[in-house]
Protein backbone atom coordinates (compact mmCIF):
# COMPACT_ATOMS: atom_id res chain seq x y z
CA UNK A 1 0.00 0.00 0.00
CA UNK A 2 1.55 3.14 -0.99
CA UNK A 3 1.50 6.20 1.16
CA UNK A 4 -2.29 7.38 1.08
CA UNK A 5 -4.40 10.19 3.07
CA UNK A 6 -5.90 9.76 6.39
CA UNK A 7 -9.59 9.51 4.45
CA UNK A 8 -8.24 6.98 2.17
CA UNK A 9 -6.56 5.02 5.19
CA UNK A 10 -9.61 4.41 7.11
CA UNK A 11 -11.87 2.96 3.63
CA UNK A 12 -8.71 0.43 3.55
CA UNK A 13 -8.29 -0.18 6.90
CA UNK A 14 -12.12 -0.47 7.52
CA UNK A 15 -12.26 -3.14 4.82
CA UNK A 16 -9.05 -4.94 5.79
CA UNK A 17 -10.50 -5.23 9.13
CA UNK A 18 -13.74 -6.42 8.19
CA UNK A 19 -12.19 -9.44 6.12
CA UNK A 20 -9.76 -10.35 8.65
CA UNK A 21 -12.57 -11.18 10.96
CA UNK A 22 -13.36 -14.60 11.94
CA UNK A 23 -17.03 -15.43 10.02
CA UNK A 24 -18.89 -15.45 13.54
CA UNK A 25 -18.07 -11.63 13.71
CA UNK A 26 -19.76 -11.85 10.32
CA UNK A 27 -22.28 -10.31 9.04
CA UNK A 28 -21.54 -7.00 10.94
CA UNK A 29 -22.28 -2.90 11.32
CA UNK A 30 -19.27 -0.30 11.23
CA UNK A 31 -18.98 3.13 11.61
CA UNK A 32 -16.56 5.58 12.62
CA UNK A 33 -17.07 7.83 16.24
CA UNK A 34 -14.94 10.43 17.26
CA UNK A 35 -13.67 9.71 20.37
CA UNK A 36 -12.53 12.38 22.97
CA UNK A 37 -10.79 11.09 26.43
CA UNK A 38 -7.97 12.17 28.17
CA UNK A 39 -7.49 15.43 26.78
CA UNK A 40 -7.14 13.38 23.41
CA UNK A 41 -8.87 12.91 20.75
CA UNK A 42 -9.05 10.07 17.69
CA UNK A 43 -10.70 8.74 15.41
CA UNK A 44 -12.13 4.99 16.03
CA UNK A 45 -13.52 2.48 14.09
CA UNK A 46 -16.83 0.70 15.85
CA UNK A 47 -17.57 -2.83 14.29
CA UNK A 48 -20.28 -4.68 16.23
CA UNK A 49 -22.25 -7.70 14.72
CA UNK A 50 -25.41 -7.68 12.74
CA UNK A 51 -28.16 -6.19 15.35
CA UNK A 52 -30.43 -9.41 14.54
CA UNK A 53 -27.72 -10.97 16.58
CA UNK A 54 -28.17 -9.29 19.64
CA UNK A 55 -25.69 -6.97 21.65
CA UNK A 56 -22.24 -6.49 22.84
CA UNK A 57 -19.54 -5.17 23.58
CA UNK A 58 -17.68 -2.59 20.99
CA UNK A 59 -14.15 -1.32 21.16
CA UNK A 60 -13.77 2.23 20.03
CA UNK A 61 -10.40 1.21 17.35
CA UNK A 62 -7.76 3.60 17.31
CA UNK A 63 -7.77 4.71 13.85
CA UNK A 64 -5.90 7.56 13.97
CA UNK A 65 -2.64 6.30 16.05
CA UNK A 66 -2.98 3.20 13.29
CA UNK A 67 -2.67 5.90 10.71
CA UNK A 68 0.39 6.99 12.41
CA UNK A 69 1.94 3.45 12.81
CA UNK A 70 1.55 3.09 9.45
CA UNK A 71 3.03 6.92 8.37
CA UNK A 72 5.68 5.51 10.86
CA UNK A 73 6.94 2.83 7.98
CA UNK A 74 4.97 0.03 10.54
CA UNK A 75 3.65 -3.48 8.04
CA UNK A 76 -0.19 -2.61 7.51
CA UNK A 77 -0.93 -6.25 7.75
CA UNK A 78 0.67 -6.13 11.19
CA UNK A 79 -1.61 -3.03 11.97
CA UNK A 80 -4.34 -4.97 10.77
CA UNK A 81 -3.40 -7.94 12.99
CA UNK A 82 -3.33 -5.80 16.39
CA UNK A 83 -6.62 -3.77 15.23
CA UNK A 84 -8.60 -7.87 14.77
CA UNK A 85 -6.95 -8.97 17.93
CA UNK A 86 -8.75 -5.46 19.60
CA UNK A 87 -11.90 -6.31 18.23
CA UNK A 88 -11.88 -9.90 18.98
CA UNK A 89 -10.60 -9.39 22.69
CA UNK A 90 -13.67 -7.53 23.32
CA UNK A 91 -15.87 -11.01 23.08
CA UNK A 92 -17.44 -12.11 26.40
CA UNK A 93 -15.80 -15.19 27.63
CA UNK A 94 -15.77 -16.75 30.66
CA UNK A 95 -19.76 -18.01 30.57
CA UNK A 96 -20.74 -14.21 30.89
CA UNK A 97 -23.48 -12.82 28.34
CA UNK A 98 -23.28 -9.34 27.43
CA UNK A 99 -27.44 -9.49 27.73
CA UNK A 100 -26.37 -9.67 31.62
CA UNK A 101 -25.27 -6.06 32.31
CA UNK A 102 -28.89 -5.21 32.88
CA UNK A 103 -28.86 -7.68 35.74
CA UNK A 104 -26.98 -6.33 38.69
CA UNK A 105 -26.61 -9.63 40.52
CA UNK A 106 -24.80 -11.01 36.96
CA UNK A 107 -22.32 -7.97 37.16
CA UNK A 108 -21.49 -7.46 40.67
CA UNK A 109 -18.66 -9.85 40.72
CA UNK A 110 -17.75 -8.36 37.37
CA UNK A 111 -17.30 -4.95 38.77
CA UNK A 112 -14.13 -3.18 38.72
CA UNK A 113 -13.28 0.23 39.41
CA UNK A 114 -11.06 2.44 36.99
CA UNK A 115 -9.29 5.84 38.07
CA UNK A 116 -8.73 8.77 35.72
CA UNK A 117 -7.83 12.53 35.63
CA UNK A 118 -11.36 14.31 35.78
CA UNK A 119 -10.33 17.58 34.29
CA UNK A 120 -9.16 15.59 31.31
CA UNK A 121 -11.45 13.36 30.65
CA UNK A 122 -14.41 15.31 31.65
CA UNK A 123 -16.80 14.99 28.38
CA UNK A 124 -15.98 11.26 28.68
CA UNK A 125 -17.13 11.01 32.02
CA UNK A 126 -20.77 12.56 31.14
CA UNK A 127 -23.56 9.85 32.25
CA UNK A 128 -21.01 7.78 33.70
CA UNK A 129 -21.12 6.74 37.15
CA UNK A 130 -17.96 7.91 39.00
CA UNK A 131 -16.65 9.56 42.29
CA UNK A 132 -14.07 11.86 42.49
CA UNK A 133 -11.29 12.31 44.71
CA UNK A 134 -8.71 15.66 44.38
CA UNK A 135 -8.14 15.68 40.51
CA UNK A 136 -9.08 11.69 39.88
CA UNK A 137 -12.00 10.86 39.15
CA UNK A 138 -13.28 6.56 40.20
CA UNK A 139 -15.17 5.17 36.98
CA UNK A 140 -16.73 1.29 37.34
CA UNK A 141 -17.28 -0.65 34.40
CA UNK A 142 -18.16 -4.25 34.29
CA UNK A 143 -15.55 -6.85 33.06
CA UNK A 144 -17.10 -9.09 30.08
CA UNK A 145 -13.66 -10.28 28.83
CA UNK A 146 -10.30 -10.41 30.22
CA UNK A 147 -6.69 -12.83 29.58
CA UNK A 148 -3.31 -11.76 29.32
CA UNK A 149 -3.57 -9.51 26.55
CA UNK A 150 -5.70 -7.14 27.90
CA UNK A 151 -9.30 -6.66 29.56
CA UNK A 152 -12.73 -5.48 27.77
CA UNK A 153 -15.20 -4.16 30.05
CA UNK A 154 -18.44 -2.05 29.73
CA UNK A 155 -18.44 1.09 31.72
CA UNK A 156 -21.31 1.73 34.33
CA UNK A 157 -23.61 4.50 32.88
CA UNK A 158 -26.06 6.54 34.83
CA UNK A 159 -28.81 4.75 32.44
CA UNK A 160 -27.77 1.09 33.76
CA UNK A 161 -27.48 2.28 37.02
CA UNK A 162 -31.01 3.33 37.30
CA UNK A 163 -31.99 -0.26 35.26
CA UNK A 164 -30.16 -1.58 38.49
CA UNK A 165 -32.26 0.33 40.97
CA UNK A 166 -28.58 1.11 42.94
CA UNK A 167 -26.89 3.75 44.32
CA UNK A 168 -23.41 5.01 43.50
CA UNK A 169 -22.11 4.25 47.02
CA UNK A 170 -23.33 0.53 46.79
CA UNK A 171 -21.78 0.16 43.21
CA UNK A 172 -18.58 1.75 45.01
CA UNK A 173 -18.78 -0.17 48.05
CA UNK A 174 -18.85 -3.24 45.52
CA UNK A 175 -16.23 -2.12 43.14
CA UNK A 176 -13.95 -1.82 46.17
CA UNK A 177 -14.65 -5.56 47.42
CA UNK A 178 -13.76 -6.85 43.95
CA UNK A 179 -10.65 -4.64 43.91
CA UNK A 180 -9.73 -6.67 47.72
CA UNK A 181 -9.55 -9.84 45.25
CA UNK A 182 -7.01 -8.81 42.64
CA UNK A 183 -3.54 -9.63 42.57
CA UNK A 184 -1.13 -6.93 42.92
CA UNK A 185 2.41 -6.77 41.02
CA UNK A 186 4.41 -4.74 43.68
CA UNK A 187 8.13 -4.49 42.51
CA UNK A 188 11.69 -1.88 42.70
CA UNK A 189 11.46 0.11 39.80
CA UNK A 190 15.00 -1.03 38.32
CA UNK A 191 13.62 -4.88 37.69
CA UNK A 192 10.40 -3.08 36.14
CA UNK A 193 12.47 -0.87 33.59
CA UNK A 194 15.26 -3.63 32.75
CA UNK A 195 13.54 -6.35 32.57
CA UNK A 196 12.95 -9.70 34.67
CA UNK A 197 10.19 -8.39 36.91
CA UNK A 198 9.91 -10.14 40.33
CA UNK A 199 7.06 -9.28 42.18
CA UNK A 200 7.96 -8.17 46.14
CA UNK A 201 5.14 -10.34 48.34
CA UNK A 202 2.65 -7.98 49.78
CA UNK A 203 2.86 -9.28 53.05
CA UNK A 204 6.92 -9.83 53.00
CA UNK A 205 8.14 -6.48 51.86
CA UNK A 206 11.84 -6.52 52.76
CA UNK A 207 12.93 -2.97 51.64
CA UNK A 208 16.93 -3.97 52.41
CA UNK A 209 16.86 -7.14 49.33
CA UNK A 210 15.37 -4.11 47.08
CA UNK A 211 18.06 -2.83 44.04
CA UNK A 212 16.55 0.87 44.49
CA UNK A 213 13.92 2.42 47.36
CA UNK A 214 11.05 3.28 44.72
CA UNK A 215 8.73 0.96 43.93
CA UNK A 216 6.42 0.32 41.40
CA UNK A 217 2.59 -1.16 41.92
CA UNK A 218 0.35 -1.87 39.32
CA UNK A 219 -2.08 -5.08 38.96
CA UNK A 220 -1.07 -8.61 37.73
CA UNK A 221 -2.72 -7.69 34.09
CA UNK A 222 -0.81 -4.43 34.31
CA UNK A 223 -3.32 -2.33 32.13
CA UNK A 224 -5.08 0.14 34.47
CA UNK A 225 -3.25 -1.34 37.27
CA UNK A 226 -2.69 2.32 38.93
CA UNK A 227 -6.22 1.22 40.66
CA UNK A 228 -4.92 -0.99 42.62
CA UNK A 229 -3.49 1.94 44.73
CA UNK A 230 -7.32 2.13 45.77
CA UNK A 231 -6.58 -1.08 47.57
CA UNK A 232 -6.59 0.00 51.50
CA UNK A 233 -5.12 -3.50 52.45
CA UNK A 234 -2.36 -3.24 50.00
CA UNK A 235 -1.51 0.07 51.03
CA UNK A 236 -2.16 -0.48 54.40
CA UNK A 237 0.58 -3.40 54.18
CA UNK A 238 3.25 -1.35 51.43
CA UNK A 239 3.40 1.58 54.19
CA UNK A 240 3.71 -0.35 57.35
CA UNK A 241 6.82 -1.87 55.56
CA UNK A 242 8.31 0.96 54.57
CA UNK A 243 6.83 4.08 56.43
CA UNK A 244 4.97 6.73 54.72
CA UNK A 245 5.38 7.29 51.02
CA UNK A 246 4.93 9.64 48.26
CA UNK A 247 2.92 8.48 45.04
CA UNK A 248 3.40 9.37 42.33
CA UNK A 249 0.89 8.46 39.41
CA UNK A 250 2.87 7.86 36.39
CA UNK A 251 0.15 6.27 33.93
CA UNK A 252 -3.20 4.71 34.44
CA UNK A 253 -1.24 1.77 34.45
CA UNK A 254 0.99 1.98 37.12
CA UNK A 255 2.22 4.39 40.28
CA UNK A 256 5.84 4.95 41.55
CA UNK A 257 6.11 4.58 45.55
CA UNK A 258 8.94 6.39 47.16
CA UNK A 259 9.38 6.26 50.86
CA UNK A 260 9.22 9.88 52.34
CA UNK A 261 12.19 8.92 54.35
CA UNK A 262 14.10 8.56 50.62
CA UNK A 263 13.48 11.82 49.27
CA UNK A 264 10.97 14.66 50.66
CA UNK A 265 11.61 16.96 47.97
CA UNK A 266 7.78 17.39 46.74
CA UNK A 267 8.82 20.14 44.28
CA UNK A 268 11.29 18.07 42.86
CA UNK A 269 8.97 15.17 42.70
CA UNK A 270 6.27 16.93 40.94
CA UNK A 271 8.57 18.55 38.16
CA UNK A 272 9.79 15.10 37.44
CA UNK A 273 6.36 13.95 37.07
CA UNK A 274 4.97 16.73 34.44
CA UNK A 275 8.44 16.10 32.84
CA UNK A 276 7.46 12.68 32.34
CA UNK A 277 4.24 13.23 31.36
CA UNK A 278 4.90 15.89 28.64
CA UNK A 279 8.02 13.43 26.93
CA UNK A 280 7.27 10.08 27.92
CA UNK A 281 3.36 9.46 28.69
CA UNK A 282 0.48 9.66 26.04
CA UNK A 283 -2.13 12.09 26.54
CA UNK A 284 -5.01 9.33 27.00
CA UNK A 285 -2.61 7.25 29.06
CA UNK A 286 -1.69 10.14 31.71
CA UNK A 287 -2.99 10.11 35.26
CA UNK A 288 -2.09 13.49 37.16
CA UNK A 289 0.48 16.19 37.24
CA UNK A 290 0.25 15.86 41.33
CA UNK A 291 2.15 13.84 43.49
CA UNK A 292 -0.06 12.15 45.60
CA UNK A 293 0.46 10.48 49.63
CA UNK A 294 -1.27 7.99 50.61
CA UNK A 295 -2.46 7.39 54.80
CA UNK A 296 -4.88 4.91 56.45
CA UNK A 297 -6.76 7.62 58.17
CA UNK A 298 -7.14 10.27 54.60
CA UNK A 299 -6.45 8.04 51.78
CA UNK A 300 -5.65 9.53 48.89
CA UNK A 301 -4.46 12.93 49.00
CA UNK A 302 -2.43 15.55 46.67
CA UNK A 303 0.92 15.89 48.71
Amino acid sequence: LSMVSFEEFKKVIKNEVIEALPEEYLPCEWRFDTIKKSGYEYEALMISPDKSNGPTVIPALNITDAYKQYTDGNDLDGIVEELVSIRISATPNFGFNIEDVIDFDKCKNRIIPRIVNTKNNSEYLRGKICKHIQDLSILYSVVVSRDENGCAAAAITDEIANAWGVSIDEIHNVAMANLEKEKPLFCDITSMLFGGVKSIPIDNIDITKCNVPYFVLTSEYKSHGATMVLNHTIMKKITEAIGDVYIIPSSVDEVIIVPKNISDDIDGLNEMLREINAADVKPEEQLSDNVYTWSVEDGLTIA
